[in-house]
Formats: C-alpha cells, structure tokens, sequence
C-alpha cells in the first residue's frame, strides 16, 4: 500500500510487544516492507537487531540493497551470509544475479551463475536465465544472448523473447530484433508489446516501409490497435507519414 507511517507504527508495536526478539518473520516482513519503501537504512538496522536470521532474512535484505541501486553491498552481504554458513537459495541467486545486472557485471555474474550449479546444486530456473538474458542484452552482447535462449529449454518462453526484443531496440539490432520478434509472434501473436517494439526498432533504423508493414499488422487487431493508441504508437504513425507520405 506504501504506508511507510502505519509500517512505522506497527514496527514500534512490534518492538514493544518483543517480536523482533522471537519471531523472525515478523522482522524480515519489516525489512521487506522498509525495503519496499527505500528505507534501506532502516531495514539495516532491523536486520541488525534480529536475534535469529534465516536465509529469507538475508535475501530480503540484499533484495533492498538491489532495489535502491547500492549492488555492491549486496556482494558484501552475501560473502558475509556465506561467511555464516547460511546456505544461499534460488531466491537470493536471482537476488544476486539482478546485483550483477543493474551494474552489467557480466564476468561476475557468470561466475555466480557456475558457483549456483557446481558448488550449491541448485538447478537454473526461468528466472535464473532470464537474468542472464537481461545482463546480456543491457551490454549489447545480443547474439550471445540469442544462442544462449536457444541452448536452453526456455525458447516457448515468450518473456525471454521480449526481453531479448527490448534489448534489440535499445541497441538498434535490427536482424536479431526480427528473429526476436518472430520468435514472440510464434508464442503470441496478440502480443502488443512485441509489436510496438519492432515498429520502433524499424523507425529507429530508418526503415519507413517496414514500419509501415508492422503498422498495418496492428490495424487488423483493432482490439489491440486500441490498446497500443494509449502508448503512442499512432504518433510515431504519424512521423513516418509526413517522412514518407
């Protein structure tokens, strides 16, 4: 709800009924909720009261680091749970790997990654991939990012695919963007978002026909053409029309 004042008020409550001393969900919901709000100062310092820390305790508080932007106290804080024999989960290594993805960290990640599977046991799920993909796609190493969602059992996966189109755009990868967007279509073909993307990837790259064609695709889905009017896409119509009337 991001109530930040009625989560302080239940903190205080929390304390002075000694929760935070017997009961550790109580005080990793706390770090999650300050967490949530950016208060990461103030999860800090609930996690440091905590008598008892389970690994949930530690991956809510490095999920915090993560989303307020500071990955390099996440790697410190897992080096410290390891230092305290806390088995990390699937959970904090999607944790982790996010870390490595806000600073492009990839040497990094694909050394967390290995340690995941060799030295911990724990299988690559979709999210774990995907971490990688995203890694991947924000370095601009898009075709090694293509070959990896090959290699693997995730290709009927349609956010692999969006994630690898997303990338294609910011970079202006015009070839990969369309096997991408192919990939997406074969998966969905409702899917607006894979649309709009490719329309901006040819309009980037200069290629007014193409744009066009994808404009026209759009048109025979009004239900969809609705949709994607609310996120601009009739403007940037528009713009190719004057370019090439």
């Amino acid at each position: 709800m991001g109530s930040a004042n009625k989560g302080r008020e239940i903190h205080a409550e929390a304390e002075r009924k000694g929760f935070l001393e017997c009961e550790t969900s109580v005080g990793n919901a706390l770090i999650h909720m300050y967490g949530k709000s950016h208060s990461q100062e103030k999860a800090q310092k609930v996690f440091d009261k905590l008598q008892n820390r389970n690994i949930v305790s530690w991956t809510t508080l490095m999920a915090g680091y993560v989303q307020v932007g500071e990955s390099e106290n996440v790697f410190c804080i897992f080096d410290r749970m390891i230092s305290e024999c806390i088995k990390p989960d699937p959970i904090t290594f999607v944790v982790i790997l996010n870390a490595c993805t806000r600073i492009g960290f990839l040497n990094k990640s694909e050394a967390y990654f290995e340690a995941m599977q060799e030295k911990y046991c724990i299988t690559p799920t979709i999210e774990h991939e995907t971490c990688m993909i995203d890694l991947l796609g924000r370095i601009g190493e898009l075709q090694k990012a293509s070959a990896l969602i090959i290699e693997k059992p995730f290709t009927s996966n349609i956010v692999i695919w969006q994630s690898l189109l997303g990338a294609c755009r910011n970079w202006g990868n015009v070839v990969i963007g369309r096997h991408a967007f192919a990939c997406a279509l074969t998966l969905d073909d409702k899917d607006g978002g894979a649309y709009y993307c490719m329309f901006n990837i040819y309009m980037d790259a200069g290629l007014w026909e193409d744009a066009q064609n994808i404009d026209a695709m759009i048109s025979k889905k009004t239900f969809m053409r609705h949709r994607l009017l609310k996120v601009g896409i009739s403007a940037v119509s528009k713009a190719f029309t004057c370019i090439n009337p």
